[in-house]
């Protein structure tokens, strides 16, 4: 999950994508190899929005937080 912390951290310090980011807000996941459940793909919580013109992780990544992204990576698998 390192690569993907490191990612949010790399779009929170570019301001530049911020104008990228769509009104129902964004989010990024990070799958484990063949992952079989949504536990096994890690997002960020609440999505990355913009604050002060800045994209802003809502939450800190973690594991089964993003379902809606992780059932659509878990689905493609089968």
């Amino acid at each position: 999950m390192g690569n993907l912390v490191r990612a949010v951290g790399m779009l929170e310090g570019c301001p530049e994508l911020s104008m990228l980011i769509p009104e129902v807000r964004s989010n990024i996941v990070y799958a484990l190899p063949n992952p079989r459940t949504v536990r096994d793909v890690a997002g960020v919580e609440g999505r990355i929005t913009v604050v002060n013109g800045r994209p802003k992780a809502s939450s800190y990544p973690r594991f089964g937080a993003s379902w809606h992204m992780a059932r659509l990576i878990v689905e493609e698998q089968v």
